[in-house]
């Protein structure tokens, strides 16, 4: 019996003893819940491999019409690919399965002699009787998940690749057989089906290793180019006349999410041998990639990982172009590409932004062109990655950095050396899910110190500024100074502009005297600027002189162009508003408040008053932070507070205290509110109890006093903010955008017949994404600081509740809505949530929502459904507008806190707003 269904394949007539192994097969499956059954076919399938079997059907000394060979191969392929299921089945949970057909074991084997009967194939002469076949066990494979779409561990989900991949390349290595079986490959891919092929060439790429990093080392693009080889070896070579390749290439890689060393690995294939085919091809490539690229909606939706991929690939395809390449031309005038460059410059996500800054600068440069955005050399928000993305960019890419390698190698030294400037900065991570990671290599002949040498106790004391070496003669003495002074022959030239005691002197310097040269314009701006901010707090409770001269200041300093590049000109017109806020609050802030809706502003102007309204209201509410140690040292080992200042660079400050401070504020006020409305709710989760009890075992605080980030300076102290908030600051600030968002939207609908409709939510302009978010997050500060203002339960909180659900759910402006699908941008959308968390978290403070729920319970509930709204479709996976970086997070985690806090108000007072 066991010699009918498997015949020994040793015998003299072993073809016609194949042919009765094939029937074996699919006569015993059916019968696969008897154990003989099962020992048989596990004898069959050690006994008779895939090799054997398709040699037979093909092969063989039986002669089979082509109709009936096809029938026993696909009857063959069905079988061998049924037995581990139905023997699984047939068995139940208790049945014993023989080893050789467990699923894992099984099918590990199979796959292996699948890969022996593609290099048997590759040594036979190339013939179309066989083709088919092995096109219909590659789809086989596919159908059954043999080539899955993610790298997989589990013993339950074998891999072809991942099973036979090392042996593939050296298959392809063999000098004697390596271009035959190159050749099998090329042609069975070319022969399947388009999704199939895709499968194909994604559990290839899946199998690969990658890095998530930018790594730009040369050991890297020696990887790189290897395996741009076997890619091409598998696939073949990328042509700019292969429309099916091309398919397949912008199918799987281009248009799919992949880490970016993928696009260098396409990018590198795509440039072949160098020749004008691979000019072709690269074009082809960069053509492809730019109506991504360009594409509106995955600019505004896309994460930062596949801004980063796709922006990759790009670059480097351009960079390997030569600079008179008609396809570098044609895009620098794309109307689609300067197009994109407007979209990308327009993100409200710095991250985002650089990635088209960064292509606008390269193509420009590669064409002959001029164009510096500037802001590339400090740290943080995506500069690293440029960085180094650029250098790479200037070397050709992979394609030339691989041949320099080359030749490096020939010589005996290895290229794995950077320059200096990338390795700066190189480590920061300043952003938690950014990935500005780069790995590099230090500068050439800089050796590592020994950490013996290099560290010692007392090494702190000797920390230094980051002063520049100077090689000019000594400083005059003091004496010397009089000397000269008195000396009329060496005092002639401009007299010294003298410095301000009185406001009204302070004022004068700010305006623009009718016959004064530039020279003495400057200085007489650089001593307005370096004494306003002392001299107006000095000023204050001193009669009236600050309260008559407070708003002609406020206007002055608003109106302040930079127009002498002035040493920290921001900065100190800065502290200058700052110090009229706090020291004149009911004159300046009013003020401040008109001229941010009236004047003709730039955005940064714009910025600098709502920062001088936030920062002000705090210090006046006594929430104001002392200047962090930025540089780490011990205040005992600072020099004083004067110096330290000035020798102090924006190198040596972290990227939040050279921003706007306000984002900054509103984070840290942000996630206290969550996270104490978190630990209200714990106890309703166990999950959250465990992991409360983890991190007050492992974060003991010794000090026995709580630290706050949003209380670090000390004591607080009695201030009359609350008594002039609602007057002065929060409802000027809400009825003057009242009024402006009218007179948007009235000036919109008068133009909108005419051929350039007037956009009122434009670049730059307040009701833009940019300056909306900032405006809603200084409310929001402004809020905090006066919560126990008498009128905040009343007026403060409905009223500024409303301007939230409006700014979240309404359009700003019916052009611009149009324009983006209807949707809100990330940043207005997470400022308004975080603006309505801050309201509600208030308002339980104060009195448990009692106000909200009986006298405002349709704003209560109408923010309810707004939080919740927001809140599941985002857990549905859908995207925001230009929510690809920080944006997402914030949305997601203040609609969620904004229903938490919801949650516990309706649960307090469900009784009396049911009877309302």
């Amino acid at each position: 019996m066991n010699s009918y269904f498997c015949p020994s394949p040793n015998s003299q007539k072993t073809d016609a003893a194949g042919v009765f192994a094939l029937h074996a097969f699919n006569s015993l499956l059916p019968l696969a819940d008897d154990a003989y059954a099962i020992e048989i076919l596990a004898r069959l399938t050690r006994e008779y491999t895939v090799l054997s079997i398709h040699s037979i059907i093909y092969f063989g000394s039986v002669t089979l019409p082509s109709t009936e060979r096809e029938e026993l191969w696909q009857d063959y392929v069905r079988s061998i690919f049924a037995i581990p299921g139905k023997v699984t089945n047939a068995s139940g949970q208790n049945g014993e399965i023989p080893q050789d057909l467990k699923y894992y074991a099984y099918f590990s084997k199979l796959l292996i002699e699948i890969e022996g009967l593609l290099n048997d194939l590759a040594s036979r002469s190339p013939s179309n009787s066989y083709k088919d076949s092995l096109t219909h066990l590659v789809i086989k494979l596919a159908n059954t998940g043999m080539l899955p779409s993610s790298t997989s561990h589990s013993p339950s989900q074998p891999s072809y690749f991942s099973i036979n991949k090392e042996k593939t390349r050296k298959r392809l290595q063999s000098p004697s057989s390596g271009a035959q079986y190159s050749e099998l490959l090329i042609s069975l891919t070319a022969s399947l089906p388009a999704l199939v092929a895709q499968k194909f060439l994604t559990s290839l790429l899946n199998s690969l290793e990658w890095n998530s990093d930018l790594d730009i080392s040369g050991s890297a693009s020696r990887r790189i180019a290897k395996e741009a080889a076997f890619l091409e070896h598998i696939i073949g070579p990328l042509h700019a006349d292969q429309a099916e390749r091309w398919s397949l290439v912008s199918g799987t890689l281009i248009g799919r999410p992949w880490p970016e060393e993928v696009g260098r690995v396409l990018v590198r294939w795509a440039a072949g041998a160098g020749d004008s085919n691979s000019e072709e091809a690269l074009g082809e490539l960069m053509s492809r990639t730019l109506d991504l690229w360009t594409s509106p909606q995955r600019i505004k939706y896309s994460l930062l990982s596949r801004h980063r991929y796709v922006t990759t690939i790009l670059l480097l395809a351009a960079s390997c172009l030569p600079a008179t390449s008609h396809q570098l031309h044609a895009l620098s005038k794309s109307p689609a590409f300067l197009e994109a460059i407007a979209i990308y410059i327009g993100h409200a996500d710095p991250t985002v932004r650089r990635c088209g800054m960064l292509v606008a600068e390269v193509i420009a440069k590669k064409i002959g062109q001029k164009l510096d955005f500037g802001d590339w050399e400090e740290a943080g928000q995506g500069r690293e990655w440029c960085r180094a993305m650029r250098w790479l960019v200037d070397e050709g890419g992979d394609v030339g950095a691989f041949r320099e390698d080359e030749t490096d190698q020939g010589e005996g030294a290895p290229n794995d050396a950077k320059p200096a400037e990338l390795s700066q900065g190189i480590d920061s991570d300043d952003n938690d899910d950014e990935g500005d990671r780069v790995k590099s290599a230090g500068p050439p002949g800089h050796p590592a110190l020994d950490s013996s040498v290099a560290k010692d106790s007392d090494d702190d004391s000797l920390v230094g500024y980051g002063s520049n070496a100077s090689s000019r003669s000594p400083s005059p003495t003091p004496s010397e100074l009089d000397e000269i002074e008195k000396d009329p022959t060496l005092v002639s030239g401009a007299k010294k502009v003298q410095r301000p005691v009185y406001l009204i002197q302070l004022g004068q310097l700010l305006v623009p005297a009718s016959r004064s040269n530039e020279k003495d314009e400057a200085d007489r701006i650089e001593m307005a600027l370096s004494e306003g901010a002392a001299l107006i707090r000095r000023k204050a409770g001193f009669g009236l002189e600050l309260e008559e001269n407070a708003v002609n200041l406020a206007c002055a300093f608003v109106r302040l162009q930079d127009n002498y590049d002035s040493d920290g000109f921001d900065e100190k017109r800065q502290e200058a508003l700052n110090a009229l806020v706090v020291c004149c609050p009911r004159r300046a802030a009013p003020c401040l408040i008109e001229q941010f809706f009236t004047g003709q502003y730039s955005v940064s102007t714009r910025f600098a008053i709502m920062i001088a309204l936030a920062l002000g209201a705090r210090e006046l509410s006594g929430l104001t932070a002392p200047l962090p140690n930025a540089t780490g040292i011990f205040p005992s080992k600072m020099l004083p507070s004067a110096l330290h200042r000035k020798y102090l660079t924006k190198s040596d400050l972290p990227e939040d205290r050279i921003a706007s401070p306000v984002p900054r504020i509103m984070e840290g006020l942000s996630r206290q509110i969550i996270d104490k409305t978190r630990d209200a709710n714990e106890d309703k989760v166990p999950q959250l109890v465990r992991e409360k009890q983890l991190r007050v075992r492992n974060n003991v605080n010794t000090t026995g006093r709580p630290i706050s980030i949003l209380d670090m300076g000390g004591r607080s102290q009695k201030s009359s903010f609350n008594d002039i908030a609602a007057e002065s600051f929060i409802m000027p600030l809400i009825n003057r955008f009242w009024i402006h968002l009218r007179d948007e939207q009235s000036r919109e609908s008068r133009s909108r017949g005419s051929r350039t409709g007037y956009k009122g939510a434009g670049t730059g302009m307040i009701l833009g994404a940019m300056t909306l978010a900032q405006f809603l997050l200084t409310l929001a500060i402004l809020l905090h600081a006066g919560r126990n203002s008498p009128a905040f339960l009343a007026v403060l909180a409905p009223e500024s509740l409303e301007l939230a659900v409006t700014m979240g759910t309404r359009p700003v402006s019916e052009t611009n809505d149009n324009e983006t699908g209807g949707g809100k941008k990330a940043n207005v959308l997470a400022a308004a949530l975080e603006l309505a968390l801050v309201i509600l978290d208030m308002s339980w403070e104060m009195d448990a929502g009692r106000t909200l729920s009986m006298d405002h319970v349709r704003v209560l509930l109408a923010v309810r459904e707004w939080a919740e709204g927001v809140f599941k479709v985002l857990e549905k996976g859908a995207l925001v507008d230009e929510g690809g970086g920080e944006g997402e997070r914030r949305v997601r985690r203040a609609s969620a806190g904004t229903l938490l806090t919801i949650e516990q108000i309706t649960e307090k007072w469900a009784g009396a707003m049911i009877r309302l």
